[in-house]
């Protein structure tokens, strides 16, 4: 598995002709680690799936780009894990698929430092129990306190006294460098609340953008549940400019309720599958109805509306807005047999 230069992600299949090469010579594939920068020549069959003829080892990864690949969102990989393979934290695959050997061999330390941790963490919950044996040096301490305004000596020995020798020479300087220097202290402090001013400031949406999320709150608060036919024509082409030839029409029975999208009775091609929307091979989507509404309108999402201009829509004015998300932020994805893309 791979992140592509135009961050795609992109799996692969192995079997017992693809070969390893690092240096120049032959390499076995657990001597690659996640993050290492490889050049893969693969093949693909009628379905789409590729399959990995060699890999080529470029150079390691930096431990940036580790960490960011051991902790990659692959969401539609998790729904697909054969009984016989790993962990719950490992991508999940079709059975007998090979493709994550790699990721195996990465994983398998992980679990065995996160092992590590736990005891870790066991001890270090454990030490914070040895305190408790010294508490009754803290029932001294109390007493300390009384005795010290008991006795005319001890007050002498301790901070306050400076203390309040201090400021009475800071107001003895000068009364108006006194009412300055809190002045001053309090401006400083001013610039924290305006740098979170300013990230409130980007979170600001324009007046028109704050009413439509109103409004798209509640509309998705008081959809009803309902039952709709859903027919997709799929397209596909290698040549784009050239035009898109038909694949085949998929059609399901979509059920809103409580908020959420269900399919059922999937046909494709006029041809039932037991298979769920989100396993069903070739292009689909799901969603279509509320709940890229909400997520649009999600703070989490963080969108950026930008006012385009003006149209009308049946009739009425309606103001045009662009808007955009940034891909750490993007909870959509586009997916293909052997490849995942978050726009």
């Amino acid at each position: 598995m791979i992140e592509a230069d135009d961050h795609r992600i992109v799996w692969y299949r192995i079997n017992e002709k693809t070969t390893f090469q690092k240096s120049g010579k032959t390499a076995d594939v657990e001597s690659f680690v996640v993050g290492d920068h490889v050049n893969v020549d693969s093949t693909e069959d009628e379905q789409g799936y590729l399959t990995a003829m060699s890999v080529t080892f470029e150079k390691a990864g930096t431990p940036a780009e580790k960490a960011a690949a051991q902790t990659w969102d692959l969401p539609r990989l998790q729904g697909r894990q054969a009984a016989s393979s790993s962990t719950p934290s490992s991508p999940q695959r079709a059975p007998g698929d090979e493709r994550p050997v790699l990721r195996r061999k990465s994983e398998e330390p992980a679990k065995e430092t996160a092992s590590q941790n736990a005891p870790a963490k066991e001890t270090a919950a454990s030490t914070p129990e040895e305190p408790v044996d010294t508490r009754p040096t803290t029932t001294v301490r109390p007493q300390d306190p009384p005795r010290d305004q008991d006795d005319p000596g001890p007050p002498a020995l301790r901070h306050g006294v400076p203390a309040p020798h201090r400021p009475s020479a800071r107001a003895s300087t000068s009364g108006g460098e006194s009412s300055g220097g809190p002045v001053i202290l309090s401006k400083p402090a001013e610039p924290e609340p305006k740098a979170d001013t300013g990230q409130q400031v980007v979170a600001e949406d324009d007046p028109v953008i704050a009413i439509a999320r109103e409004v798209a709150a509640s509309f998705a608060g008081s959809l009803p549940n309902f039952f709709c036919q859903q027919v997709t024509t799929r397209y596909q082409s290698d040549h784009p400019k050239q035009g898109w030839d038909p694949v085949d029409v998929v059609t399901a029975e979509v059920a809103y309720e409580n908020g959420r999208e269900s399919y059922k009775n999937i046909r494709i091609g006029n041809k039932s599958t037991n298979k769920p929307m989100e396993e069903i091979e070739g292009t689909r989507s799901t969603g279509e109805f509320a709940t890229i509404l909400e997520d649009l309108h999600s703070p989490t999402t963080a969108a950026q509306f930008r006012r385009k201009g003006q149209d009308t829509i049946h009739g009425g004015a309606t103001w045009v807005y662009k808007y955009e998300v940034t891909r750490e932020r993007s909870h959509w994805r586009i997916e293909a047999p052997s490849q995942l893309y978050y726009p």
